[in-house]
């Protein structure tokens, strides 16, 4: 129990490091385009996956004779890239509206609401 409390300490901590010093930046110079809910929802549901991930790969990983070092490092790939970078899911969004997999926006992709 200590050995997971100390890994999902140790991602959360990294990822928070990480975030604030993309977020920092991108701040500055006004990087970021405005999310949507709908997009917004994607940048979320992303970070929420890689860390559920990250944590069943760190799970079996204990268990004898699995490799899943892949599995952790896309998964935590995964997160950091949608957390410390909100345009990814921006254009994630849509991409995702091109190819009709979600609905269009009423007012233009990402121009409804504030980040």
């Amino acid at each position: 129990m200590s050995d997971t409390f100390l890994y999902l300490s140790g991602l959360a901590g990294n990822a928070v490091t990480i975030w604030l010093a993309f977020w920092a930046i991108r701040r500055k110079y006004e990087l970021d385009h405005k999310l949507d809910r709908t997009a917004r929802f994607v940048r979320w549901s992303m970070v929420s996956i890689g860390f559920a991930v990250a944590f069943i790969g760190f799970a079996v990983a204990l268990l004898p004779g699995n490799q899943l070092g892949v599995v952790r490092l896309s998964a935590g790939a995964l997160l950091i890239a949608f957390l410390a970078w909100p345009n990814l899911a921006y254009h994630s969004t849509r991409l995702l509206r091109r190819w009709g997999l979600l609905p269009s926006s009423l007012t233009g992709a990402g121009d409804e609401e504030t980040r």
